[in-house]
């Protein structure tokens, strides 16, 4: 394959990690939010669950591909990535984010997941459900960085 052949393949990759990565992190949230309604009639904990299912199976796996391939683009292009403008808002948008995910949201998953009783576990969704659009926004803030390139 030619550079510029590999180079559409991780664009392809970046843009499919990206779709996976920020549309199952604002699905997620609004689907937690529609199960933890209390007319919804769903255990709060099988709603956690679900999120920490979803996590697994498309946050990560988007994260880490947009990770990847984002730093194998610049490398390949020649784009130093801290000088870069828009390469450095993604990084940075994309870090602050999943260092929240990470010692916030995961953490207070496990709560919701292993809460006591139904009322706890609730307590545990809001403040996943707070931090968690809180962390969602460095994501778009990335997003708009990459697709402006500003």
């Amino acid at each position: 394959m030619t550079r510029a052949e590999w180079l559409g393949v991780l664009r392809f990759a970046h843009v499919l990690g990206a779709v996976l990565l920020l549309g199952n992190v604002i699905v997620s949230g609004i689907w937690a939010a529609l199960g933890m309604r209390r007319d919804a009639g769903v255990d709060p904990r099988a709603v956690a669950r679900g999120v920490i299912a979803t996590d697994w199976c498309f946050t990560l796996p988007g994260g880490a591909l947009v990770s990847a391939t984002g730093v194998a683009m610049a490398w390949m292009s020649g784009w130093p990535l801290w000088q870069t403008p828009f390469v450095r808002w993604g990084l940075l948008g994309l870090g602050t984010s999943t260092a929240l995910w990470l010692f916030l949201l995961v953490p207070l998953q496990r709560a919701w997941v292993r809460a006591a009783s139904v009322e706890t576990a609730r307590v545990a969704y809001r403040r996943w459900s707070v931090v968690g659009w809180v962390a969602t926004a460095p994501l778009v803030a990335a997003l708009w960085a990459m697709a402006t390139r500003r």
